[in-house]
């Protein structure tokens, strides 16, 4: 087949496509329009219903605080009604709550623990902890930060960071024959291939690398891990947000007013260091993310769009409002405020389609 006839087969194809898709568009716009009918009214339903389990004074003025932002989109002094007010859930504060939690376990006698000294959430947070120290090639970059000539005092350093996350490696190694067994056999399958050199390059198994069918894991394990996950992903948010903040100011702060070699190499060093810890938190964030995703279908925690997502009856139950809790109205409030606008949004698809079929 030659240039020519290539592109006429080309042509032909995309033609029958375009062909088939116009042909089927009043039956595809039709299908759509019974779906957005449908979420519609559902969404208007739930909205209504939670309006009536809040307070009208309340209501009305989350109302004039979405209008309001919404006509006002390029002021950045206004704030997001969509945005929590209080401070998120740290990883601190979830193993605060696990802690509370196995506190309670031992007092009722239902206590998990298969070693005195070591509970289950100290266990799965330690794990993360030294996967975090794996994600930063702490080793790596001081090799290259070093360079080819390191002293002995260097080589000295970095053989003892080496020797003390090898320690930590194989103390947790330990508790992990107690809690997952299962990953002797994991590990005594790797041994032929051999093992890393580096303390770095170990592979941990975390309970989300066992979700496997072949490989038993207790799900109370996943639950824990879930619930750190998601503080560990909602940390390294917060480390880019502020990473990038700070590098953008720093942009600003260098093109204004920062002039000559010896203080653009100084703004360059230190803007590399901010681009190192963004780099840094958007690999912890990765990482949370892929471990989310496997204990995902372990849990059914199945994901759901914003704009399909049904509102849970918790919300709508008489006097829910009645908390006068600053962050009981602040999920309140944002709440109400995704349900409007997924009602709103649903009422918009209608009003496209409407015109799309005419």
């Amino acid at each position: 087949m030659g240039p020519g006839s290539r592109r006429d087969t080309l042509d032909d194809h995309f033609g029958d496509w375009n062909w088939k898709k116009l042909v089927g568009l009043g039956a595809t716009l039709l299908c759509k329009m019974k779906e957005a009918n449908k979420k519609h009214t559902a969404h208007a339903s739930a909205f209504e219903e939670l309006n009536k389990a809040l307070k009208p004074e309340t209501t009305a003025g989350w109302r004039a605080y979405v209008e309001y932002w919404e006509e006002n989109p390029n002021d950045a002094s206004v704030p997001n009604p969509f945005e929590t007010k209080v401070s998120t859930i740290t990883q601190a504060a979830v193993r605060l709550k696990l802690v509370e939690m196995e506190s309670r376990q031992l007092c009722e006698g239902n206590d998990m623990s298969l070693h005195p000294d070591v509970s289950t959430s100290v266990f799965i947070a330690t794990g993360i902890d030294l996967e975090s120290e794996h994600l930063r090639h702490c080793f790596q970059s001081d090799f290259s930060l070093q360079g080819a000539h390191q002293t002995d005092r260097q080589k000295t350093v970095l053989m003892q960071q080496w020797n003390a996350l090898q320690c930590k490696v194989d103390a947790w190694k330990r508790m992990q024959l107690l809690y997952t067994p299962t990953v002797q056999l994991l590990s005594s399958r790797m041994e032929p291939i051999g093992m890393p050199d580096n303390p770095e390059d170990i592979k941990l198994f975390l309970p989300s690398s066992l979700t496997a069918d072949s490989v038993s894991c207790s799900p109370h394990l996943f639950t824990i891990e879930w619930e750190l996950r998601i503080a560990q992903a909602g940390d390294a948010l917060d480390d880019i947000r502020r990473s990038l903040r700070l590098r953008d100011y720093m942009y600003t702060f260098k093109w204004n007013w920062i002039h000559g070699q010896s203080a653009n190499t100084c703004v360059q060093n230190a803007l590399g260091r901010v681009e190192a810890r963004a780099a840094a938190a958007a690999n912890k964030y990765c990482a949370a993310h892929a471990a989310l995703s496997s204990l995902a279908p372990v849990l059914n925690k199945k994901g759901e769009s914003e704009g399909r997502r049904q509102l849970l009856w918790i919300w709508m139950v008489e006097g829910v409002g009645d908390d006068e809790d600053e962050v009981v109205q602040d999920c309140l409030r944002i709440e109400w405020c995704k349900a409007h606008a997924r009602m709103m949004r649903w009422k918009e698809e209608i009003e496209l389609l409407r015109e799309e079929m005419r």
